[in-house]
């Protein structure tokens, strides 16, 4: 019986997730008897392993679930809501509409499909806090934001019915 949905691979981050959790739980546990240098040296651990459980395992697990099984998908995301304090219901509703929209430039209200477009809050059709002339692109390199800004023009033309628009 096959479990995962697509790759035998998606073990490496399910092991990841549940050795998370059980480091939650630990932590929860001893927390009252620990000295203050393991709670510290914890809590230290902790916020970095929330910072590669939210970018790795559970980003992977709202675009492509796990497992073949609902029931499986559903503990497997309650049990990260837990961990994380944050409810993967809520993340995947808000992070695929960051998709929808992509990093859209306001319309003609000063409106953005994408809630954490970095053109949202911006000024004059800039980005709301340019530094410099290269930026990061999501397949982890650096583009020349020109270039960028051109291909994030044509999507906007693209982006949504005028209808919706208005809305």
């Amino acid at each position: 019986m096959k479990i995962f949905a697509y790759s035998k691979w998606d073990a490496v981050a399910v092991t990841a997730g549940v050795l998370h959790f059980a480091y939650v739980v630990t932590f929860f546990f001893i927390f009252p008897y620990a000295p203050w240098w393991v709670l510290i040296c914890m809590g230290c651990l902790y916020s970095v392993s929330v910072s590669w459980n939210i970018n790795g395992v559970s980003h992977n697990l709202i675009h492509n679930p796990f497992f073949k099984s609902r029931l499986l998908n559903r503990l497997f995301s309650i049990m990260e809501s837990v961990t994380l304090g944050i409810s993967q219901t809520f993340y995947k509703y808000v992070h695929h509409r960051h998709h929808l929209g992509n990093s859209d430039r306001p319309d003609e209200h000063g409106n953005t499909y994408d809630w954490i477009s970095i053109y949202r809050h911006g000024r004059d059709g800039k980005a709301e806090n340019p530094r410099q002339d290269k930026i990061a692109i999501p397949n982890g390199g650096v583009g020349d934001r020109r270039k960028i800004e051109r291909r994030l023009e044509i999507r906007q033309t693209f982006r949504q019915p005028e209808e919706v628009r208005s809305s």
